[in-house]
Formats: C-alpha cells, structure tokens, sequence
C-alpha cells in the first residue's frame, strides 16, 4: 500500500452528497417532463409514429437519471473501485436491496436508454426505406422492449459471480482502503469491486455499450447515404425535416459520451491507477453526469425547428411582438402531409 494518506470518508459527506442529488433530481425532473409534454402536444402530423420513439428517448432518459440520483445515488469511494448508495430510498436498505440490486436497476435503464436511442436512428433509416410496418406494429413494440430488458441480462449474471459475502467484503476494505472502512461498516448500502476478480464484468459491460454504439453508428452512416440518394424525389420541405431529424439524434446520441462516458472513464482510471485524494474531482464528474437527460431534453428542443419556436413563444407570451409567427403555419401546413411508400412527404 502506499504511504500516502487518504482522504477519509465520513457520513456526513454520503449525506451531503446525496442532498446535492435531490436537487439534481427535481432540476431534471422539471426539465423532462417540459420536453416530454412539448414533444407529444406539439409535434407536427409530419412526425407521425416518431414523436413517440423520440418521447421515449426523453422518458428512459430521464427515468435513469432520476434512479441515478434520487432512488440509487451513487457515490464512488477511493482508492477502491467501491460505491455507496446516498439515494432517497438506497440509504435505507441493506448491502443486497440498497446497492447490488439497485445498481442492476440503474444497469437495466442504462441499457433501455441506450437502446431508445438506437431505436430512432433505425427508424429515420427504415422510414426512409419505406419499410417502418415493424415500427408500429404491436408486434414489433413488444419485441424492442423484450430486446432492451434482457439486452444486458449476461452482464448482471457475471456481476453476481464477482460477488462477495458482506463479511468478505468488509475484510476487504479494511485491508485495502481504511479510510472508507468506517462508513462500508456502518452504511450498509455499500460495495467494492476487486479490480482483478470484476474484470470480466467490466469487459462485458464495455462490449455490450459498444455494440449498440456500433449499430446507431452504422446505420447513422446508412441514413446519410440513403437521404443524399434520395435527395431528388423529395420535396425540399421533406428533405429538411429528414436532415433536421438526423442532426438531432446524432448529437442526441453524442451526450452519453460527453456527460455518461467520459465521467465514468474519469473514475474508472482513478480506480485503476489507484490515484488517491479524489474525492473532490469525482464528486463533481458524478453530479456533471447526472444532467444527461436535462442536456438530452434541451439539444431536443433547440435542435428541432418546431419544438425551438414552440418554446420560444411560450416563453414570450407576455411580449407578443416577439413571438414566431412561422409556427401557427407550420402545424396548419404539416396538416395535408401525405405518405408515399412509408416515407412523411411535405408538399
């Protein structure tokens, strides 16, 4: 072990931190239902069946980051790859209930997140190739959420092999990270990874997130390609609602890597190199990546013309002269969209 002395980790700073969380949760929480409400009120009919897909990136995004902070609340604990449960309800259970299966939890919504996601960049593919049946059947609705739960059902298998008993776990730390012994002892919603022995679980996990990504990206790439082919056919209004879509699923889907993806690779290298006297920096990288599904609901409104102009009015209602006079035009216009071969055309 080094000499260095660590950081001691106390009560007091799980609880602050997870009071800081609540207030992520109700700022979040306000903001997604906003979206969410703007996404279903006030789309076009130009949008059909996919304000819905686009919805559901809004709901399990901000599903996830509401277990994330306000059920779940994890807090990583140094130099070990260990976390604690500071949430609302995580606090109050015990090591299996309070940590282990909520970090399933917030694994599954992960998964289901990432998955809606994926979902809308198939979608704006496939309604360009006139096939989208398999997108608003009853059918095929039930098979993507089957898909999306048990998508990351290999990696909870492998995370419970890794597992130790409470007693193990507690021996552990005490060798290995005093400075935390004393709240793992005494908060029981608290776990330790041994690098070595949840290496598989993190591999697995690593290649479960990159296959979806290499899925949206393949197809994203697809989407481009299709929509340049099918440049000519279709009206100029209809080939810029297309690309307007496909902008604001691909920087949807850069968030997660922004405010997901590089906090967790920040606390994954400290864990890894053992850096010490962390605390401050990873407290901040894990309050930065519980306002994804705000970032996530925010890039929809400001990067999609209709839900931007609607907000923009509703904000100016009490200064009319400054109020969008394009958006009463747009949802009179949107009305005679037509369908030709299951793509939305715009006359």
């Amino acid at each position: 072990m080094s000499n260095e002395v660590d950081e001691i980790y106390t009560i007091e700073d799980l609880e602050a931190y997870g009071q800081r969380l609540h207030y992520s949760s109700v700022i979040s929480l306000m903001i997604n239902i906003f979206t969410g409400y703007i996404v279903l009120k006030y789309s076009n009919k130009a949008m059909g069946n996919y304000k819905y897909y686009l919805f559901c990136t809004v709901l399990t995004a901000g599903i996830m980051d509401f277990d994330a902070t306000f059920i779940f609340g994890i807090y990583p604990t140094f130099p070990i790859a260990g976390f604690c449960g500071t949430g609302f309800v995580a606090k109050h259970l015990d090591y299996f209930w309070g940590e282990i299966i909520q970090y399933i939890i917030l694994q599954e919504l992960f998964s289901i997140c990432g998955t809606s996601l994926v979902l809308c960049i198939l979608y704006r593919y496939f309604s360009l190739k006139g096939k989208i049946e398999f997108f608003h059947s009853i059918r095929g609705i039930i098979i993507m959420i089957i898909f999306a739960i048990f998508y990351p059902s290999s990696v909870t298998i492998v995370l419970f092999v890794t597992l130790d008993e409470r007693e193990e776990l507690l021996r552990y730390v005490k060798e290995n990270a005093p400075n935390v012994y004393e709240i793992y002892k005494t908060f029981p919603s608290c776990n330790a990874f041994k690098i070595e022995k949840s290496a598989p679980f993190a591999s697995l996990m690593v290649i479960h997130i990159a296959f979806l990504w290499l899925i949206g990206l393949t197809f994203v790439l697809k989407t481009i390609r299709e929509l340049s082919l099918k440049r000519k056919s279709l009206s100029k209004s209809t080939y810029k609602m297309y690309k307007e879509f496909l902008y604001a699923i691909i920087i949807q889907s850069l968030i997660p890597i922004i405010f997901i993806c590089f906090p967790v690779i920040v606390i994954a290298t400290c864990f890894a190199l053992k850096i010490h006297n962390t605390k401050g920096i990873v407290t901040i990288a894990m309050q930065g990546l519980f306002f994804h599904s705000s970032v996530n609901s925010l890039c929809i409104i400001a990067t999609i013309k209709i839900y931007r102009e609607t907000v923009q009015n509703l904000l100016l209602v009490p200064f009319p002269c400054f109020k969008s006079k394009n958006i009463t035009t747009k949802v009179t216009h949107a009305a005679s969209t037509t369908t030709r071969n299951g793509i939305s055309v715009i006359s």
